[in-house]
């Protein structure tokens, strides 16, 4: 709810807080993952994916990651020096 508000910092500290007391939920460290997004830390958000996806293979982290993953990896030389 905080997240969608925009209230990312504390979205932010409420899942660190969460996390604190249960560091092995995979929907907390899927939405800690979200949290990094917004915040545009793309490698802290795999991270908490890929930590997320360990745990629940079947959870929503694993197709963030992929997106994630084929953002970094988009490249395109054409759009340099324009």
């Amino acid at each position: 709810m905080m997240l969608a508000e925009g209230r990312i910092a504390d979205a932010q500290a409420a899942a660190d807080e969460a996390l604190a007391q249960m560091a092995e939920n995979a929907e907390l460290l899927y939405l800690r993952g979200q949290v990094a997004m917004k915040q545009s830390l793309w490698g802290e958000a795999i991270s908490f994916f890929l930590r997320a996806e360990e745990l629940d293979p079947a959870g929503p982290a694993r197709e963030a990651r992929e997106m994630l993953d084929d953002i970094m990896a988009f490249y395109n030389k054409d759009m340099y020096n324009q």
